[in-house]
């Protein structure tokens, strides 16, 4: 009669270790693909947010020009000042000046109220790499007095290597009836 063998059971040190450092280099891979992945969301979300902040500034300047009884443009190209009708004028207030400010890349709006009191300051806009109003075309009314005609605007925002550039136009209507 033939005796058999002991069979072990489990594994070797060798086996666990190679289990081991398979499994850990597994994992090392899903999580590199895991921040990978959360990061570019996380890009795309900032992305989509500047292209939309942009998007609803230029589309509040331009309905504001559009609306305006007056503008004036800054020939440097770094605000624009709308007086509204008389209408549509908040409690004293005078105008109102959509300024550019490069320094901290910001698209602000102020409201300057009778007194030459300013109002708070609201931002519009970040992240603009650059934004210009003009230069505007300016034009003759039937009194023969100057008046802005059209004004183009240019915003450009930026997340890290991606840019985004916005154009956009508006012609007071004012200046469309005479």
């Amino acid at each position: 009669m033939k005796r058999r063998r002991p069979t072990h059971r489990g594994m070797t040190l060798t086996e666990v270790l190679l289990a081991t450092a398979i499994s850990t280099a597994l994992l090392v891979a899903v999580s590199a693909a895991f921040k990978a992945s959360a990061d570019a969301v996380a890009i795309n979300d900032s992305y989509f947010r500047c292209t939309q902040m942009t998007r609803l500034a230029m589309g509040q300047v331009v309905g504001e020009l559009r609306r305006a009884d007056a503008v004036q443009v800054d020939p440097a190209g770094a605000f624009v000042d709308v007086i509204r009708p008389p209408d549509q004028l908040t409690a004293n207030e005078i105008s109102r000046r959509y300024y550019y400010d490069a320094k901290s890349k910001r698209l602000t709006l102020r409201i300057l109220y009778a007194g030459n009191y300013l109002g708070p300051e609201y931002e519009l806009g970040a992240h603009l790499t650059s934004c210009k109003f003009g230069p505007a075309e300016i034009g003759l009314d039937a009194a023969k007095a100057a008046v802005v005609l059209h004004v183009p605007i240019t915003m450009t925002c930026s997340i890290g290597a991606s840019a985004f550039t916005l154009n956009g136009s508006a012609a007071p209507r004012r200046a469309q009836r005479y």
